[in-house]
């Protein structure tokens, strides 16, 4: 995942991340025939909410601005944090954020 974005390497952390995520949601665990997001939580897991490891994207701010300053950043998605919350990072600061 990490070659195929072409992030640099300080990625790899993030890639084997979201690497663990994808196979707890979509891998069946063959003695019990479900995945183990069902076993733990039990309920099916929502894939709905997956995105591509390391493509660009886009946040919005939208609190009170001036006029002229940005309206919006540029990030790469890095991968995922607890339930709903995406990691993401910005690449003005150089720092990975919580979105969502």
């Amino acid at each position: 995942m990490l070659c195929e974005s072409k992030l640099p390497v300080f990625f790899w952390a993030e890639a084997i991340n979201t690497a663990c995520y994808f196979q707890n949601h979509v891998l069946i665990n063959k003695a019990r025939m479900k995945r183990p997001y069902r076993i733990l939580y039990g309920h099916k897991p929502s894939v709905n909410l997956f995105r591509v490891f390391g493509f660009p994207c886009t946040l919005l701010h939208l609190d009170s601005n001036p006029k002229f300053n940005a309206k919006a950043d540029d990030y790469y998605f890095g991968g995922y944090a607890a339930r709903t919350a995406y990691r993401v990072y910005n690449k003005k600061t150089k720092q990975i954020v919580l979105f969502g």
